[in-house]
């Protein structure tokens, strides 16, 4: 079959289609609305659309506490220090970014050198141990997550990058 006849033969198709689309009623015409996206489940703020994920942890800022949870069961409670007044940690719903066992902290006032167990969840936030203070249950650190060692190396082992941190007053 040449070029010029395969052209033919489609535009006469498109001709008779156009036709028939023409020729039928309303109710034989079927047409799709737009429909608005789904926000990704850790964007929407409706908890019944929100998938449950296996593991995650719920930071809560006036009971300073971190609880982690498989699915909708709470195993285990930590108390924790986060930021103060003038370094807020930030509300809402994240994911690991990443983990490093061991890494040095550098910010405009402060330097510490081999903090264990940093779980990176947005920007430089993150839970992470705090082996300079001891002021548990107090708000006092410059935005993160502070946890005792052990209770830091629990959630560090707990979590996995991708997994879900929600920070609530």
């Amino acid at each position: 079959m040449t070029k010029a006849r395969t052209l033919t033969l489609v535009l006469i198709l498109l001709i008779l289609a156009a036709t028939m689309l023409a020729a039928a009623p309303a109710s034989a015409v079927s047409t799709v609305a737009a429909v608005a996206p789904t926000p990704a489940p850790f964007e929407s703020t409706d908890p019944d659309r929100i998938p449950i994920p296996r593991h995650w942890v719920r930071v809560d800022l006036s009971e300073q506490t971190l609880t982690a949870y498989e699915g909708r069961v709470a195993v285990k409670t930590f108390v924790v220090s986060t930021g103060d007044a003038d370094h807020p940690t930030l509300k809402g719903r994240y994911r690991v970014k990443a983990k490093w066992e061991k890494i040095d902290v550098i910010g405009r006032d402060y330097y510490f050198h081999d903090v264990p167990y940093f779980i990176k969840y947005s920007g430089p936030y993150a839970i992470h141990a705090a082996t300079w203070h001891d002021d548990f249950g107090t708000p006092v650190s410059h935005g993160c997550v502070n946890m005792r060692v052990e209770d830091a190396k629990w959630v560090f082992e707990f979590l996995g990058v991708g997994d879900i941190v929600e920070i609530r007053q």
